[in-house]
C-alpha cells in the first residue's frame, strides 16, 4: 500500500506490511494532520507513507522520489521491520543522505526517527543503537498500544503532537540536500538488519583430550561445545543464535580456522564479531596465534566472551594457569578494561546478559564510527547506480 505525497514531503513514514496496517495508516494520517498544521502545508504535500512488503519487483516512482527528497524519515520499528529487505533499503537510502550531509557540513542531523511499534524493549534497543537515540528518549510503551487503546487516547495525542513538532523543527533547522537522482533501489545494499558473526574457539572431544581430563562439555565436532552442562544442555552456538534472534539480528557461526577472515569481512561490511572462547584452547599454539592476531587488530567491533561454568571443577583448579593463557593471547585487551572483553562468565543467564550487552555496545560503536567504504566520493564514476528521476 502506497500513499503518495508530492516530490518534496516533509516526512517519509516507513513501515513493514503486516504490522497492523490499518493502525499504521491511522497513525500516519494523524501525524500528517499535525505536521500540516505546524508547517503550513497542504496534507497532500506534507508526507509519504510506504508500507513495504518484504520483496518488491518494481519500486513505485513516487516512492523512490520521496526517499530522495524527504526532509525527515520516520521508521515504525518492529521485529518484522528489521527483517524486511524493502524497509532496510528505504532506511539505507535516507541514512546515506544524512552521512553525506554530515561529511560536508560536519553536523549529524537527528532526522532519522525510529519508533518502537511492538516489543518495546528489544526493538527500542535495536533502534536506539542504530540512530544513536539516548536511552532516556526510548518510550515506555509501544506505539501500537498508544494507537489501539482508548484508555491511552490523551497520551497518544500528546505523542503525535510532540513527534510532529520534532519533525517540523528538524526540517526547518536542517536543509538536507536532495539526491541528485533517484537511487536505484534494486542495487542498494541491504544494511537494515544487523548481523553478528560468532567465532567458536573451542575444540572437539578428541582435540581437548590432549589438554584436559574432563571431556563432559565436548562432542565430536567443535560446535558441540556445551560449557554450561548439566544445567543447560544447549550448545553455546545454539544459545548464541537464540540471543541474537532476541536482539533482532541475523547471525552465522564459524570456528577458529577462519576467524581472521571473518573479522576482516565483518569490518568491511560494518558488522560485528563475537568470539566464544574456551580458555583451555589457549594451551594450543595454533589457537593462541589466531587469538593474538584478533587482539592485535583491536576489539572495537569484536567482542570476546569466556564462559567458566562454576561447577566445572577441573577448570576451577586450573584457574590461574588458564587466566595466564588468556593474558598471553590477549595482551592488549587485558592491559586496559574493555566492555567487549568478558571473562569468567559463570552461568548461562550471565552469558545471555553479557552477549546482549556486547552486541549493543558493538552497534553503538558502529554508529559512532561508520565504515568508510560505504561512503563513496561524490565524483567517483559509476559508484552509485541510479534510476532516472525527475
Amino acid at each position: 500500500m502506497w500513499t503518495q505525497g508530492d516530490s518534496m514531503p516533509t516526512f517519509f513514514l516507513s513501515a513493514a506490511a503486516g504490522d497492523d496496517d490499518h493502525y499504521v495508516n491511522q497513525f500516519f494520517q494523524d501525524l500528517r494532520r499535525q505536521v500540516t498544521a505546524l508547517a503550513g502545508r497542504s496534507e497532500g504535500n506534507a508526507a509519504f507513507l510506504g508500507v513495504a512488503p518484504n520483496t518488491l519487483r518494481v519500486w513505485p516512482h513516487d516512492m523512490v522520489t520521496a526517499l530522495a527528497r524527504c526532509e525527515v524519515f520516520v521508521a515504525v520499528c518492529s521485529p518484522r521491520y528489521f527483517l524486511n529487505k524493502v524497509c532496510a533499503k528505504q532506511w539505507w537510502i535516507f541514512e546515506d543522505r544524512l552521512r553525506r550531509y554530515e561529511q560536508r557540513a560536519g553536523v549529524r542531523v537527528p532526522a532519522l526517527i525510529a519508533l518502537p511499534w511492538t516489543n518495546v524493549d528489544a526493538v527500542a534497543r535495536a533502534a536506539a543503537a542504530r540512530v544513536g537515540m539516548p536511552k532516556a528518549d526510548v518510550p515506555q510503551r509501544s506505539l501500537r498500544q498508544y494507537v489501539r487503546l482508548r484508555s491511552l487516547r490523551d497520551q497518544y495525542h500528546a505523542v503525535v503532537a510532540g513527534l510532529a513538532r520534532r519533525i517540523v523543527e528538524t526540517a526547518t533547522a536542517h536543509l538536507i540536500p536532495h539526491s541528485g537522482s533517484a537511487p536505484d533501489l534494486v542495487s542498494t545494499p541491504d544494511h537494515g538488519t544487523p548481523r553478528v558473526h560468532f567465532v567458536l574457539s573451542a575444540g572437539s572431544r578428541d582435540e581437548m583430550a590432549k589438554v584436559r581430563d574432563d571431556l563432559t562439555f565436548y562432542g565430536p565436532d567443535r560446535q558441540d561445545w556445551a560449557p554450561y552442562l548439566p544445567m543447560l544442555r544447549e550448545t553455546l552456538a545454539e544459545r548464541a543464535r537464540s540471543v541474537a534472534a532476541d536482539q533482532l539480528m541475523t547471525c552465522d557461526v564459524g570456528d577458529i580456522d577462519d576467524a581472521v577472515g571473518r573479522v576482516e569481512q565483518a569490518h568491511e561490511n560494518n558488522e560485528m564479531v563475537v568470539v566464544l572462547l574456551d580458555s583451555w584452547t589457549t594451551r594450543f599454539d595454533s589457537y593462541r596465534r589466531v587469538l593474538a592476531e584478533i587482539d592485535g587488530r583491536g576489539l572495537n567491533r569484536t567482542a570476546v566472551l569466556v564462559p567458566a561454568n562454576r561447577i566445572d571443577a577441573e577448570t576451577a583448579r586450573h584457574h590461574d594457569q588458564l587466566r595466564y593463557g588468556l593474558r598471553r593471547a590477549f595482551r592488549n585487551a587485558t592491559a586496559a578494561p574493555d566492555p567487549m572483553f568478558r571473562t569468567e562468565i559463570a552461568t548461562a543467564h550471565h552469558f545471555d546478559v553479557d552477549l546482549a550487552r556486547v552486541m549493543e555496545e558493538a552497534q553503538n560503536r558502529m554508529f559512532r564510527e561508520p565504515t568508510r567504504h560505504r561512503l563513496p566520493p561524490d565524483d567517483a564514476p559509476g559508484d552509485r547506480p541510479i534510476l532516472a528521476g525527475p
